[in-house]
């Protein structure tokens, strides 16, 4: 069985200070370094807005979303389909969200996620 490219790909290397970004020659050597890097909760903490150019930040690399079988009581289904009606979102992506939100808190409780980050990050890419 032969492995998709999402799973053999390397893990991504988290940057947790502003000058461990180092210059590039060109978009596509940028390109190549973001697929490999991202920032840490902590960095946003060290960064802030005063008289410094604003931080470009990379694109969001492309997240592999894994397809699941979830059973789930079918009034449990009728009354998500009814909400993300009302918040004009599919319900799959208000389920993830929902799921998203609650393991962000679980972490933080946990004590795996500094308790400073407000927000858990948001799923923008709508895979259903």
């Amino acid at each position: 069985m032969s492995r998709s490219k999402a799973e053999t790909k390397q893990p991504v290397k988290l940057i947790h200070d502003v000058s461990e970004i180092p210059e590039f020659k060109d978009e596509a050597e940028e390109r190549a370094y973001w697929e490999t890097h991202g920032f840490s909760y902590e960095i946003f903490d060290k960064v802030t807005a005063a008289d410094e150019p604003p931080l470009r930040l990379p694109p969001r690399p492309k997240t592999v979303s894994k397809s699941i079988t979830l059973r789930l009581d079918s009034d449990i289904v009728t009354r998500l389909k009814a909400l993300a009606h009302e918040k004009e979102v599919p319900y799959q992506t208000l389920l993830k969200r929902f799921v998203t939100e609650r393991l962000y808190e679980e972490e933080r409780r946990a004590g795996l996620i500094p308790k400073k980050r407000k927000a858990p990050p948001r799923d923008t890419h709508d895979n259903g």
